[in-house]
């Protein structure tokens, strides 16, 4: 129809630039011309019509058949939710059952590294506290061992201060005899020899 139409109105067209060329020989009405266009133009708008009437169809059926598609998905999606739903509820027991499993086992292996943990930890601090023992051991005994020695030089020490000190008592005590010997036989000379200067002072005098 849109062809026909179009066929219509190139060759209105045509015959309008004919009829204009020989406009001179032969006179065109202006009725033919006007009935020509009309024609064509209502040939047209009821291609036109059918061409949106076509169109329209076509878009409806479309959208009824995506409706129907949404509408199997939506069904199919509830029916793989309501299968998915039965197998997570059929799950659900063996998951928690296999998560409890999991939470002991984990507990366990904590508890059992916390224990292992807290022996290494004692036996590092006893082993810490026996060599500190044996050091204060050790030390204790080089203590003792030094007083012994220190005590052993301060007595010998001390036998030999004592010895020599008497030592030297005796010599000033000889020392001082052989002194105090000296001071009284000079002077019992000196009284002697006064007595006798005495003797002779008498004698001249008497004579």
């Amino acid at each position: 129809d849109v062809e026909n139409a179009t066929i219509k109105i190139q060759s209105a067209y045509r015959g309008f630039q004919a009829r204009k060329t020989i406009s001179q020989s032969k006179p065109v009405t202006k009725k033919q011309k006007v009935g020509d266009i009309v024609h064509a133009a209502i040939t047209i708008q009821r291609a036109y019509r059918r061409y949106k009437e076509k169109k329209e169809e076509k878009r409806n059926s479309a959208k009824v058949a995506q409706q129907k598609n949404l509408a199997l998905k939506s069904q199919k999606s509830k029916q793989d939710l309501a299968r998915k739903s039965s197998n997570i509820s059929q799950s659900k027991p063996v998951a928690k059952k296999q998560k409890f499993e999991d939470i002991v086992h984990a507990a366990i292996t904590i508890q059992r590294a916390y224990r292992s943990y807290k022996k290494k930890k004692e036996e590092k601090r006893n082993s810490a506290k026996l060599a500190q023992q044996k050091k204060l051991t050790i030390k204790s005994q080089k203590s003792r061992q030094d007083l012994t020695r220190k005590t052993q030089n301060i007595s010998q020490s001390k036998s030999v201060t004592k010895k020599q000190k008497f030592g030297d008592i005796v010599h000033a005590a000889i020392t001082i005899q052989r002194a105090y010997r000296r001071y009284k036989e000079k002077k019992e000379e000196k009284r002697k020899a006064a007595k006798i200067a005495q003797q002779k002072k008498l004698t001249r005098k008497s004579s």
